[in-house]
C-alpha cells in the first residue's frame, strides 16, 4: 500500500480541515435550509452506500481491511459494486459533500478535491494492483464495465 492511513481517519482528517477552513474564512453561499436539507441527504446517502458495500464484503467473506486488500478472497461485482468499484469511498466523499453543504462554505470543495485526489493516488490505484494481480481476468472485465467512482 502506498498509505498506512485507514480511509475512515482520511475522511475524518478532511472533515476537521473543512471544519477549520469555514470557522477561519467563513462564508456562506447557500440559503442555510436549502443546506441543511441537502446535507442531510448526501449524509444519509453516504452512509447508506457505504454500509451496503461493507455488508455485501462481509456476505461474501472477504476482507474490509482496506490497508491490506492483498487479503481479498472475491472479488465482489454485484450490488453497490456494480455501480462503483469503490462504493465505500463513494459513501465517504458524499459524508465530505454534505459536510461541506452543511457549512456552505465553497472553499471546502478543494478540500474534497483533495479527498479524491488522495484517495485515488494513494488508495485506490494500490488496491487496484491487488485486485489485479488476484483476479487477473475477472478484474480487467469488471474494471472495463464499472467506472471507478461512478
Amino acid at each position: 500500500m502506498q498509505t498506512n492511513i485507514p480511509p475512515i481517519i482520511v475522511t475524518l482528517l478532511s472533515g476537521a480541515v473543512m471544519w477549520l477552513l469555514d470557522l477561519a474564512y467563513p462564508v456562506q453561499f447557500l440559503n442555510p435550509v436549502l443546506a441543511a436539507v441537502l446535507a442531510l441527504l448526501l449524509v444519509f446517502a453516504g452512509l447508506m452506500l457505504a454500509a451496503l458495500a461493507v455488508l455485501q464484503f462481509r456476505t461474501a467473506s472477504t476482507t474490509v481491511n482496506p490497508l491490506n486488500p492483498g487479503s481479498a478472497t472475491s472479488l465482489v461485482t454485484s450490488g453497490v459494486f456494480s455501480i462503483s468499484r469503490n462504493p465505500m469511498y463513494l459513501g465517504m466523499l458524499l459524508l465530505l459533500l454534505g459536510g461541506a453543504t452543511a457549512l456552505g462554505n465553497p472553499l471546502n470543495l478543494l478540500v474534497v478535491g483533495g479527498f479524491v485526489a488522495f484517495m485515488n493516488e494513494l488508495q485506490i490505484k494500490p488496491e487496484e494492483r491487488a485486485m489485479e494481480k488476484l483476479f487477473t481476468k475477472e478484474w480487467q472485465a469488471y474494471r472495463q464495465r464499472v467506472r471507478r467512482w461512478l
